[in-house]
């Protein structure tokens, strides 16, 4: 089990994954729709690229954009992160799709 900043952490990072799954998003938005930040934003991509090998294009015009889940599966994902949103898929999807969090 993962401890508080840990878990805290690990939250974040997934969090910017479903953002990122609801198309591009730069460092800014999400960074201000996370309410963190944009060094940590920056931290967090690096994590999901080197440890979970998600791959993550990027560049100043375009901002972030999700390209490939690497090791995760995102069904599994998504279902998983859905029971934190009481089970329910359509809040994660919403979330993903919300005008402050979209590009």
């Amino acid at each position: 089990m993962l401890g508080g900043k840990n878990a805290e952490m690990f939250g974040l990072m997934f969090e910017i994954l479903v953002q990122l799954d609801g198309g591009k998003k730069s460092r800014r938005e999400l960074s201000e729709g996370l309410g963190v930040g944009p060094q940590v934003i920056g931290r967090q991509i690096k994590l999901l690229r080197n440890v979970f090998k998600v791959t993550i294009k990027s560049s100043p015009a375009n901002g972030y954009e999700l390209e490939d889940w690497g090791i995760l599966n995102k069904a599994v994902f998504m279902e998983y992160y859905a029971r934190g949103h009481n089970g329910d898929i359509s809040s994660v999807q919403k979330v993903a799709q919300s005008p402050v969090t979209q590009g």
